[in-house]
């Protein structure tokens, strides 16, 4: 931004800055001197020749130098009132000290063969390091570390994922940056600890081929205009790179343009899987964040390898039946589905003949969740109300086993962070162990043993504050029925007086649970005395994707309907009331919040929805469509009314009072844009009400705008705490 702009948007907002009255006397007042928009409504016809009214479609245009003095002002609304409070600075000291004592973030370890790849991120020095040991020696090499990367210019402290070369002489490594121009993947010379060749712009997922030669991998587009930067998620690509070559003359080797035969669309993410025993590749194609790919194979010895041809992919009809993971051994692919089976099935199909399959396992009374193949077993983790669980299968006779987990637990391995390409030349599962209470430990069963060992690997870190921790899990009925997990974690002594200023957390969407685990900042509530509550609602994956699938598209509802479900059962049970809960959310959370607020506003104190989905009647518009193949497409008849009903911004009513809200945005936010909250802020603030909302809208991208210190602050503030309702 000019100087000259950035000054004339100060001198606009100064005069919506409050006065010293604002904090003392807030209860008294019944409105704010928040920064103002004109509305410029624009009337829309839907399928079904349903009318709605868009108000503040104009804050859509950011181009626009009136809706960006809007921003930049709401923005210092928000400052000057948080920065009032003095006790944010013992929540932020607070949370420094949680952040040390559980700093440490570890990733699965990769074995391959003798070797074992593993790593873990520090947030105190901001480092994210790998370390490979080898079993014959005993030896701990570190080989990787982002602190590193600034030396040779890329500023980026996180790794996405990575994979060693099979020889173990070089790591591919997706490195996640702050935005997507800003991702990218290195190849690290691991005995010179060096980088080599060019770094590949916007890729992720790299994938060895067998013989080392070089990797497959997947790429977004590269976009220069504004125009090109809001379909940044179009017309992804899978591409492959030879080691030693320029990144710029990798082979496309599957997207649109290139597979024409596979009539994919601008949405569509393509991926490309190798296995180490197979002549096969198999390319996934994701539908946006769908994770259920549509599944294709190709010869390896094809002529894609030689620049010759355009690869000839098949389709494996069938087989992608709501297909969740996959992996190649041999001439046979084994796929986890939901097709047939709304708990999980796992088949084996022969590439020689994909119309012969076999059931290997169907899930019962467990979700399936995940499988991971060894040199002769395939394991298999379950879910059930968010909780892990695990089967060993034999792969010469298929024989099952149940393997007992030493506490009650959640096992996240993500199938990109763990490649069944290195678990089948291991006769090992490792495996992360964690709940509400104990930080992850690392386990792995050995074929031919039938318990499980311990193994230390990582950093301990200082568990003192975990013993005064309790939770409890129960099962909330909801409006159709339906049992619903919730975990309420607090103190150890808590007394149940009604009045407990409680967090409700809930997320909901993508088939994404919010599994048992440790979490730094979350304890910083919990260790001051309040109770913190996560609802495990429909449309994340805690009982699978059946649980996903009942919180998706036009069975959307049920996830705020289960959120105010939880919600009445602590105010029912004596956890707390309405003048003492709070609602969170964040990104897909927002519509689970957002929706519970517009249907139950006197059920809240208040509320905080982060970088949060408010307007999904508009995803179709924004460009940035990979997520309606979750929420709905608009100009479909039935999954327009979805939406529609989904939407919080359209279901504000201006006749509500509704509890104080604080917004978060990102504007450089590449998931959920800005304008998303920006518009449901400016049709509450134009409602007559002493609660406020506050809408703090900042430059960076979606992960970087939750600020937990400065959440409580607002809570605190809310629910009424002296030391934080004090000037400064």
């Amino acid at each position: 931004m000019k100087k000259t702009q950035l000054v004339s948007v100060l001198l606009i907002v100064t005069q919506y800055l409050p006065g010293q009255e604002n904090i003392t006397n807030e209860k008294n007042r019944h409105s704010w001197n928040y920064p103002v928009i004109q509305p410029a409504p624009v009337t829309d016809t839907l399928c079904g020749g349903i009318v709605v009214t868009d108000s503040y479609r104009n804050l859509e245009n950011l181009d626009d130098t009136a809706v960006y003095n809007w921003y930049a002002g709401q923005k210092l609304f928000c400052d000057s009132i948080m920065s009032r409070f003095e006790a944010i600075d013992q929540l932020l000291n607070e949370n420094i000290k949680m952040r040390n004592a559980f700093s440490i973030y570890p990733d699965p370890p990769r074995p391959n063969g003798d070797t074992l790849f593993f790593s873990w991120y520090d947030s105190n020095t901001r480092n994210h390091k790998i370390f490979m040991k080898t079993f014959s020696s005993n030896r701990v090499t570190e080989i990787f570390s982002t602190g590193k990367l600034h030396e040779i210019g890329i500023n980026t402290y996180y790794i996405d994922c990575y994979e060693p070369s099979f020889n173990n002489k070089y790591l591919a490594i997706s490195l996640d940056g702050s935005t997507i121009e800003n991702s990218c993947i290195i190849v690290w010379d691991i005995k010179n600890k060096k980088l080599i060749d060019k770094k590949i712009e916007r890729g992720e997922l790299p994938h060895w081929f067998p013989g080392n030669k070089g990797f497959f991998y997947s790429q977004y587009r590269k976009t220069s205009t504004p125009e090109e930067k809001m379909k940044k998620y179009e017309n992804a690509q899978a591409k492959f790179h030879y080691i030693g070559t320029d990144p710029e003359d990798d082979p496309v080797i599957l997207n649109k343009d290139n597979s024409p035969e596979l009539s994919l669309h601008d949405v569509d993410w393509p991926e490309v899987h190798t296995s180490l025993t197979s002549s096969y590749v198999v390319g996934a194609v994701f539908q946006g964040i769908s994770d259920t790919p549509e599944l294709y194979y190709t010869n390896a010895d094809s002529a894609f390898l030689h620049g010759n041809t355009k690869t000839k992919w098949v389709k494996i009809a069938g087989a992608q039946k709501i297909a969740k993971s996959f992996s190649l051994i041999k001439n046979n692919l084994f796929v986890l589905s939901y097709g047939a089976n709304p708990f999980g099935r796992l088949e084996r199909v022969n590439l020689h003949d994909t119309a012969n399959r076999e059931i290997i396992y169907e899930g019962l009374n467990e979700n399936l969740d995940n499988f991971f193949i060894t040199k002769r077993s395939i394991y298999v983790l379950t879910i059930k109300n968010g909780y892990s669980g695990l089967m060993r299968i034999a792969l010469d006779n298929f024989q099952e086993e149940k393997i007992k987990l030493p506490f009650k637990g959640s096992i996240e391995i993500e199938l990109g962070e763990y490649s069944n390409s290195f678990t089948q030349n291991s006769n090992r599962f490792y495996f992360p162990l964690e709940t509400w209470d104990k930080t992850p430990i690392l386990y792995y069963h050995q074929e031919g043993k039938r318990k499980i060992h311990k193994i230390r690997l990582y950093p301990k870190m200082d568990k003192a504050v975990l013993k005064n921790i309790e939770f409890k899990s129960v099962l909330v009925e909801s409006h159709d029925g339906t049992l619903v997990p919730l975990t309420v974690l607090y103190r150890k002594g808590l007394v149940l007086n009604g009045k407990n200023s409680t967090i409700i957390n809930a997320y909901g969407g993508s088939g994404i649970s919010l599994s048992p685990s440790v979490d730094g900042s979350r304890l910083v509530w919990i260790n001051r005395g309040y109770i913190y509550a996560v609802a495990h609602v429909r449309g994340g994956g805690e009982n699978g994707e059946n649980w996903h699938q009942q919180g998706y598209k036009t069975t959307k509802q049920n996830t705020w309907k289960d959120l105010i479900a939880c919600t009445e059962y602590l105010v029912k049970n004596n956890y707390t009331d309405k003048n003492h809960v709070v609602a969170l959310g964040a990104s897909s959370g927002g519509i689970a919040v957002g929706r519970a607020l517009t249907e139950r506003p006197g059920l809240f104190k208040a509320a905080a929805i982060l970088v949060g989905e408010c307007n999904p009647l508009r995803l179709n518009n924004e460009k940035n469509t990979v997520a309606i193949s979750e929420f709905g497409l608009v100009d479909d008849s039935i999954e327009c009314l979805g939406l529609l009903n989904m939407d919080m911004y359209y279901h504000i009513s201006d006749t509500v009072q509704y509890p104080a809200i604080l917004f978060t945005a990102g504007m450089n936010d590449e998931i959920v844009a800005a304008w998303q909250p920006a518009k449901a802020v400016a049709k509450l603030q134009a409602i007559p009400n002493k609660n406020v909302i506050l809408f703090n809208a900042r430059m960076g991208a979606h992960k970087e705008n939750v600020n937990s210190p400065f959440v409580y602050t607002f809570f605190l503030w809310q629910l009424g705490y002296p030391s934080f309702s004090e000037d400064k």
